[in-house]
């Protein structure tokens, strides 16, 4: 996900969801409904995946249809998670944002003293 947050769709990313996906089979089937191409996607995993490939293959389809597009990273420094949500959002929840404001209140004084 920094990957991608960072570079964007890069071959090098590309080629790690690749690797991780090698062993999930994907088909394509196409219909024609009321005269519009219409794809639909079929993957064949295990009955139980293993996290790092199911994660590779939700990932992969969620930036081929163009889902991440106001991806951002949350602003608090302890914090880890990326979201998506209005465009002057800063923190991926109110909890966060509150604990950046505390901790940067805190932070101010004890500058001040």
């Amino acid at each position: 996900m920094e990957e991608y947050y960072d570079n964007g769709v890069s071959d090098n990313l590309l080629i790690k969801l690749n690797e991780i996906l090698v062993n999930v089979n994907i088909q394509c089937l196409f219909e024609n409904i009321e005269n519009r191409l219409v794809a639909v996607h079929v993957a064949y995993m295990p009955y139980n995946p293993p996290p790092l490939a199911f994660g590779a293959y939700m990932f992969s389809n969620v930036t081929s249809l163009c889902g991440l597009e106001g991806l951002k990273r949350c602003k608090s420094n302890d914090c880890l998670k990326f979201f998506i949500g209005r465009r002057n959002a800063k923190w991926c929840s109110n909890s966060c944002g509150s604990k950046y404001r505390v901790n940067k209140l805190r932070k101010n004084k004890r500058a001040v003293y």
